[in-house]
């Protein structure tokens, strides 16, 4: 019962203008409490009566903290009698025989210890500590004293045995024992017994930044998500046998026996390395000749079929490019996509600008390597698959081969380590596409979705495929052999996913997101790898047919998915304050709800309720374990978007979707490179790399040196005559000096030149 004002309170409690009486009964959760009998029972405080005979008052954060200190102590009582057990059934202590002293040193932090000294004290705890008060003049130890042995027993005055004491080593080896217990016991930082599990509040200034959760949406959105996820939940079920439906949920942690799995591949490039191991090297291995001259071969067809339908149609004329056109070859292929490594590199506003010579920022170079017409001709004509022989137009029937060979390449030169992640990419397209994507939280917004498996500390793109919308095939009236568009003429609207904000359409993915994390990790299965993701993929039932294929994950999870415990189904903003945690355990997987600025709630199938910490602006923040690990591992797929968005090679304007693509895709493959090239040279740049790449592939393909030349001069060189005399007393202006539009006067100049120069620096300049 809320009172009025009493005087026999602290100044923290009075300004909160809302406390109880300090000696009534009062129930929470279905136990009584009365808090000063709980003040006494933890921290040994007696409250006196005031003069008005008022017994005092105590306000709703100080219940609360008082709280958490009890549940603590219990924890405390919990682990002592764990202990007690284990150290018996080792026998490595007998009560009442054998105990150990700790010296009497006064420890400079006894002041703050005063609530864990009271748990570990108790009668029955083998291990007793030594308080100052039975040895008030502490005396150091000799060495003889510590290498007493067991025979060496003497009765004290009463009868009892004396204290034991051990040598240093002894202590030690008691120490690890008790470490290695902590580690097999489960975090004891929450009592087992409460109906919540709530760590004390975090306060705001600690409180940092959350994984990415979805934003407020509107009920017709929610609606929309869970049908969705009722039908992923029904795909997994496809998957798995019955036995894995049986999920039994509980707060108390000592049922989860998740650990994580030992990992078995063997991370790094796949084939041998060396020093002498060049760059052009590994890109002959990621893009290997037969590739090169596939795209010569589809290229070349492609130009005669289209020089063919002009000539059908009288419109084969000497006035435009294609009338130019010859077949082209693996040199001039490769010389063509260095001009796209070269282009990544030194941005312009227009293409054209590469290859002019007019005033400032003229590029002499690439049009040495290429004319800028060729480029063009080629740039528009470069194809991948002969259209004629499409039988079965599908929306990816034009680069299909492209995604395969990559596909291939990227899983084939390089194993992944431990930690991977799965998530998608946005490649920028604004022109029509049935299939267009519409993201708001990527950099793109709108374009051609990629799925992606990557590993998390490089950002390698290991797999990945392309999401080509509902649709498996075209149109009958579909056209192939019209590149500009292969779309109908109609505009089509790009197709939104569950990633979007207010306001998106009711257009959904047809692919179960499991049979996405399935296709994508399935060669990886049974090596001991941990997988990251988003709640976009995240489930129970998911997360344990992953664990029982060795395989570990965990991230971020929808609390509407099957099988989340309806404890945690119900969870609100509301009902945990800043940095409290709610958890529930099954044998094999975790789920914990945490409050930051909004509800995080993660799933893991080896992570328990651990609170860790990171140092941030000069002060600690405190946040679960698993959200840690993370905010620190799920950025595989945004790290290679950014190496990638700094060479930007797509972003020319294109008119034809999958030789934007295409450039994305060989893009890529050079940042796959750099990785594996990371592992013999960890100090080039990503920049210097391609440079480095580029200049090898013009020198062998095109035999044009890109190193910079000093240019020609006039000047003499420092030789034969060519000695400095003095000219008498007269001065005369430097030549150098002048040049230089500085007022300088020298009495020297050179003998074999005929020059005045100053003696100090601008005669040795002149020669040179």
């Amino acid at each position: 019962m809320e009172t009025a004002g009493h005087s026999n309170m602290c100044r923290c409690c009075a300004s909160e203008g809302a406390f109880k009486d300090i000696k009534s009964t009062y129930h929470w959760m279905g136990e009584e409490e009365i808090y000063a009998d709980m003040l006494k029972d933890c921290f040994d405080i007696n409250l006196n009566v005031s003069e008005h005979g008022e017994d005092g008052g105590i306000c709703e954060v100080c219940i609360t903290q008082l709280r958490n200190a009890i549940n603590f102590k219990k924890q405390v009582q919990h682990t002592e009698e764990q202990f007690k057990k284990h150290l018996q059934n080792k026998a490595l202590f007998r009560p009442n025989i054998v105990k150990v002293e700790v010296g009497g040193e006064e420890d400079s932090d006894g002041d703050n210890m005063g609530s864990g000294d009271d748990a570990f004290s108790g009668a029955e705890f083998d291990v007793p500590i030594k308080t100052e008060e039975d040895d008030p003049k502490p005396k150091k130890r000799s060495k003889a004293s510590a290498t007493t042995t067991r025979s060496k027993k003497s009765k004290s005055d009463d009868g009892e045995p004396s204290t034991k004491r051990v040598n240093d080593k002894e202590f030690d080896n008691i120490i690890d024992e008790w470490m290695k217990l902590a580690d097999d016991l489960s975090d004891c930082d929450m009592d087992i017994e409460d109906e919540e599990h709530v760590i004390p509040p975090i306060t705001s200034r600690n409180a940092s930044a959350e994984p990415a959760v979805l934003a407020d949406i509107t009920p017709r959105e929610t609606q929309i998500l869970d049908i969705e996820d009722r039908q992923n939940d029904l795909a997994i079920r496809e998957l798995v046998s019955s036995d894995c439906y049986d999920f039994k949920w509980t707060r108390d942690r000592q049922i989860f026996t998740g650990r994580r799995e030992t990992f078995t591949g063997t991370p790094g490039p796949a084939f041998e390395m060396t020093d002498q191991t060049r760059i052009v090297d590994i890109f002959y291995k990621m893009i290997d000749i037969d590739f090169v001259d596939n795209i010569c071969t589809e290229t070349n067809r492609y130009a005669e079929q289209k020089i063919k339908i002009l000539k059908d149609q009288n419109k084969f004329l000497p006035t435009i490019r294609l009338y130019r056109w010859t077949p082209t070859d693996r040199n001039e292929m490769i010389s063509f996509l260095a001009i796209i490594i070269l282009q990544g590199l030194y941005p312009l506003q227009e293409e054209e600008s590469y290859f002019c010579f007019n005033g400032f920022g003229t590029m002499p170079y690439f049009s040495k390597i290429m004319s800028y017409n060729r480029f063009v001709l080629i740039k528009s004509l470069i194809h991948f698959v002969d259209n004629e022989t499409i039988t079965d137009p599908t929306k990816l029937c034009k680069i299909q081969t492209v995604t395969d060979y990559f596909n291939d390449k990227f899983s084939s030169l390089y194993n992944p380590s431990q930690d991977i992640v799965i998530d998608e990419s946005l490649l920028k397209w604004h022109g029509r596409l049935g299939f267009a994507q519409k993201i708001l939280s990527k950099a793109a917004q709108v374009g051609v979705k990629t799925y992606e498996l990557c590993e998390s500390s490089s950002g390698y793109l290991w797999k990945f495929f392309v999401y080509a919308g509902k649709d498996k095939t075209k149109t009958a009236n579909a056209t192939t052999t019209d590149d500009i568009d292969d779309t109908d003429d109609r505009p089509a609207e790009p197709e939104t996913t569950e990633q979007l904000l207010p306001g998106s359409s009711d257009a959904r993915p047809s692919n179960a997101t499991a049979k996405i994390v399935y296709d994508l990790v399935e060669p990886l299965l049974h090596r001991g790898h941990t997988l990251i993701m988003d709640n976009f993929y995240n489930s129970p039932l998911l997360a344990r047919c992953l664990k029982r294929q060795g395989t570990d994950c965990y991230g971020t999870l929808r609390l509407n998915r099957e099988f989340v415990p309806d404890s945690l189904k119900t969870v609100t903003k509301t009902d945990l304050r800043q940095g409290e945690v709610m958890a529930s355990y099954c044998a094999d997987l975790s789920i914990i709800v945490w409050r930051d600025s909004n509800l995080v709630s993660m799933i893991s199938t080896y992570h328990n309720l651990q609170i860790g910490t990171k140092q941030k602006y000069n002060r600690l923040t405190y946040k679960p374990r698993v959200v840690l690990n993370y905010n620190k591992s799920m950025g595989g797929v945004d790290r290679k978007d950014q190496f990638l968005s700094a060479q930007p090679l797509e972003r020319t304007k294109n008119k034809i979707w999958y030789k934007k693509l295409f450039r994305r895709l060989f893009n890529t493959a050079i940042f796959n490179c750099f990785i594996i090239f990371k592992t013999t040279d960890d100090k080039i740049s990503h920049r210097q790399f391609r440079i480095t790449l580029a200049e090898d592939l013009l020198k062998i393909h095109r035999q044009i040196d890109l190193t910079q030349q000093r240019r020609p001069t006039n000047r003499p060189q420092l030789e034969h005559r060519h000695f400095p005399v003095r000219t008498g007393f007269k001065q005369s202006r430097c030549w150098m000096c002048a040049q230089r539009k500085v007022t300088a006067r020298t009495i020297w100049k050179c003998l074999q030149c005929d020059v005045n120069l100053c003696i100090e620096n601008c005669f040795i300049a002149y020669h040179i």
